[in-house]
């Protein structure tokens, strides 16, 4: 076997180290890729993928013919028509509607900011918000509340896992009870095992028009009002400025609210309060 010459091997090394020093110096040389423009994507496509909720009347729900209905549906829509594409829903939930997002089979998803993991990096909501609500308390119509501080050394019903509820009543100097669901919250309340029944203001609101026997009661102000935004993908800045760009139009033209009042919502500070600011922006 013929070897080659030791000075023939330095220049063959010496060649091959300037070839991968040329390549690597490239590659970390080369301007970078342009950003993913979501928002020229999906008008190119012509469909925006939306993620609702299926069982969340009046906010959103599939109806007797599978079409999506409510609030939600309704902004979907709307949006569709203002980037000029068609609407396609997906069903999504607060454990799925993040995953949709970073996998891309939904652009943007509709649903109360709890629905999605707020600590995930590649999610991103979108402000201004489409709603808002916050903790309010059902008590026996017998025995209302005039504030929140009548909870201090109380007995108070929740659900299980209710850590907003359950940390502002410890903080009132209540002792809460967790409950599988509202039903069975309800019933405790009744059975006089709890002063109250606190939750989100739209779930209780739901309660009380239910409520043909006025056997409940709400008489107290809403606590901690955080706002619904929509969600897009983090790396999606044209799609976040052109959705936060028409959520504003929206809230100065009454078009939120017209849509809340027609699908009966409760009364929504929060809409009021933002149309007065951008009616004057």
């Amino acid at each position: 076997m013929r070897f080659l010459p030791s000075w023939r091997v330095g220049l063959a090394l010496l060649a091959v180290l300037a070839v991968i020093a040329g390549v690597a110096a490239w590659w970390f040389g080369r301007p970078p890729a342009p950003a993913r423009d979501a928002l020229a994507a999906l008008k190119a496509r012509g469909t925006i993928n939306i993620g609702v909720r299926a069982h969340a009347p009046p906010f959103s729900e599939l109806d007797g013919t599978n079409t999506f209905v409510g609030y939600e549906p309704d902004l979907g829509r709307a949006l569709a028509s203002a980037l000029g594409v068609q609407p396609k829903f997906v069903t999504v939930d607060a454990q799925s509607a993040s995953k949709f997002l970073q996998r891309g089979l939904i652009d943007i998803a509709i649903l109360p900011r709890d629905g999605l993991d707020a600590r995930d990096p590649a999610v991103r909501g979108v402000e201004p918000g489409y709603f808002a609500s916050g903790l309010n308390a059902i008590t026996l119509s017998a025995h209302p509340l005039g504030a929140w501080e009548d909870l201090k050394g109380a007995s108070v019903c929740g659900l299980e896992g209710g850590a907003p509820a359950e940390r502002m009543v410890k903080e009132l100097g209540g002792r809460y009870i967790g409950f599988p669901d509202v039903a069975t919250g309800l019933q405790a309340l009744a059975a006089e095992r709890c002063t109250a029944f606190v939750n989100d203001e739209v779930t209780l609101a739901s309660t009380m028009a239910g409520d043909l026997d006025h056997q409940y009661s709400m008489t107290l102000e809403t606590m901690d009002p955080a706002p619904w935004s929509l969600a897009v993908r983090a790396s999606d800045h044209e799609l976040k400025d052109r959705l936060a760009a028409q959520l504003a139009a929206w809230h100065a033209s009454g078009f939120l609210i017209e849509r809340a009042t027609a699908w009966k919502l409760p009364d929504s500070p929060y809409l009021a309060a933002m149309r007065a600011y951008y009616i004057n922006k």
